[in-house]
């Protein structure tokens, strides 16, 4: 992965990968992403985690505003740069925020992942 600063890594978590019936590689899931003009495409396990660095610009400040205004007693959201945080406390079934909070940010489909496969992300990332 790039360390130039004015290239910015991301991590797409892709939602449905190699779930039941529909199947995707890894080297076709990285030449679909490389063909977006992304470089340095990198999957992690077979279910969807790709990384890639782009120049392309960030978050806008109205997406931050709109992520971090989510924040409630049980689930509390801090946009930092071009990250979002999600605490839950509790259990993420404890989570008060349902698909159609996710979708005043956008309209794409939303995923997540544990600390533990993030943990081993980043240590292969880094």
């Amino acid at each position: 992965m790039s360390h130039d600063p004015a290239v910015t890594t991301y991590v797409a978590f892709l939602r449905a990968v190699n779930v039941g019936k529909r199947r995707v590689a890894m080297a076709q899931l990285r030449d679909e992403v490389t063909a977006l003009d992304l470089d340095d495409v990198v999957t992690y396990v077979n279910s969807g985690n790709v990384a890639f660095t782009t120049s392309a610009k960030r978050t806008t400040a109205g997406v931050k505003r709109a992520a971090e205004a989510m924040t409630n007693d049980t689930d509390h959201l801090i946009a930092e740069g071009r990250e979002l945080h999600w605490l839950i406390r509790g259990s993420f079934m404890d989570s008060t925020l349902k698909a159609k909070d996710w979708r005043t940010l956008g309209d794409e489909p939303t995923t997540n992942r544990n600390t533990t496969m993030l943990a081993k992300l980043v240590d292969r990332l880094v």
